[in-house]
């Protein structure tokens, strides 16, 4: 009896993971989309803060160290 419970158990998280597989096989467009908003977002972002020279040594990092004698 306890054989058979394992088996029914292991067939049970078997199926749930191929359910969550095909949810995701079938919303993959529309997670591919997600995706590509979101990358663009965080590009856009990077994008204005380099800009604004918080990074990649933009003009306000140059002008921190400008009065420095080294």
């Amino acid at each position: 009896m306890k054989i058979t419970d394992c088996i029914l158990k292991l067939t049970a998280c078997v199926l749930a993971a191929a359910a969550i597989i095909c949810l995701v096989m079938a919303n993959m467009e529309k997670i591919s989309d997600w995706v590509a908003c979101f990358w663009a977002k965080v590009q856009e972002k990077k994008e204005r803060l380099c800009k604004a020279g918080c990074c990649c040594g933009g003009a306000a990092y140059e002008d921190e160290f400008e009065d420095w004698d080294v």
